[in-house]
């Protein structure tokens, strides 16, 4: 291996460390990093919490099946 690989490879575990340790940092998810609902959700923080977008997603798309099936 040459040194250019090396340093691709320290590059690539500094970047892997940085990502772990700001998922560390802020207690959650990624995914739920970016979502408007964020400071809110229980999905992470309690073992019985839930994503209230995810919820209402899943409520409107049954709701949609149902009102196919009816016509």
């Amino acid at each position: 291996m040459s040194f250019v690989d090396f340093v691709i490879i320290a590059a690539v575990a500094f970047i892997a460390f940085l990502c772990v340790r700001s998922m560390v940092k802020s207690g959650t998810s990624p995914e739920c990093a970016a979502c408007a609902s964020s400071s809110v959700c229980t999905a992470r923080t309690r073992k019985d919490g839930v994503c209230p977008v995810a919820k209402t997603m899943v409520e409107k798309a049954e709701k949609s099946l149902t009102d196919e099936r009816q016509e």
